[in-house]
């Protein structure tokens, strides 16, 4: 059986991959400091999946140090471990290192314009030119990634069920994937070794405001932030490589969330 280590195995997505990832693969159980991986490489894994960052735009922002030593030397850090090794790296990036247009709706896909809008996405952008230097990679840029309120923390679906405060900019549409989905996505191209770039998402687009009003929410704050522009993601590379698609029903879920709030 192989061994996968998991940074940010403890967060919301990394938690995730390690309970669905666990049958297959034997999972390390420690989560190593990004600056101190040398315990990292005397075990040796198979393939390591990067999921540690610091996430979304604003802390990104006004916390641009941090944000660079993670997203950037830290990757770099383990990236070369992995090359080190010869393992398998997957890097978890974004789809906010393309180019969006905010007075236009926006169809992602691998071959558009890279032209980050924050320094969120500059970082990711920056540490998937670190990955590259390891030929055994995997880069994937994930659309917006939703789940059980109690465990997402970054989502609009999550802040609106747990009832926080959010931001937008007018009347957006955003490509939604659950969880679920997403590792079921990641499990079957780490089964198949897969190489290269790719996108994961829906292929849809969900409207803000409808989403809000089926919370009963009309507060959201004029605010610019993590959600300007909108957009889906195209979805036929990863379905032509995986044989993937979503299986989660957005509006069921909403209203299922909607129901226990």
């Amino acid at each position: 059986m192989k061994t996968i280590y998991i940074s940010g195995k403890n967060g919301f997505i990394g938690s995730n991959l390690a309970k669905n990832l666990c049958g297959d693969y034997n999972i390390i159980g420690e989560d190593f400091r990004l600056n101190n991986l040398s315990p990292l490489e005397n075990l040796k894994p198979d393939i390591i999946i990067h999921c540690a960052a610091k996430v979304g735009s604003d802390y990104c922002e006004e916390n641009y140090k941090q944000a660079f030593e993670v997203n950037v030397v830290g990757t770099y850090n383990i990236s070369e471990i992995a090359r080190k090794l010869g393992a398998y790296f997957v890097y978890l990036s974004t789809i906010v290192v393309y180019k969006f247009n905010p007075k236009a709706f926006n169809m992602i896909s691998e071959f558009s314009e890279v032209d980050p809008y924050t320094w969120y996405g500059y970082t990711k952008l920056m540490g998937e030119s670190c990955c590259k230097l390891n030929k055994q990679s995997l880069i994937l840029r994930l659309g917006f990634i939703y789940g059980e309120p109690d465990q997402d923390k970054y989502s609009l679906v999550s802040a609106l069920a747990s009832g926080k405060s959010v931001s937008r900019v007018g009347s957006y549409k955003k490509d939604y994937l659950y969880i679920d989905d997403l590792v079921d996505a990641i499990h079957k191209l780490i089964d198949k070794n897969y190489l290269g770039m790719l996108n994961i998402g829906s292929g849809l687009s969900y409207s803000a405001n409808k989403i809000g009003t089926i919370f009963g929410r009309k507060d959201f704050i004029d605010l610019e932030g993590d959600y300007i522009g909108s957009f889906s993601i195209t979805t036929e590379k990863i379905k032509n490589a995986i044989d993937w698609s979503p299986s989660t029903n957005f509006w069921n879920k909403i209203n299922n969330f909607r129901s226990k709030t």
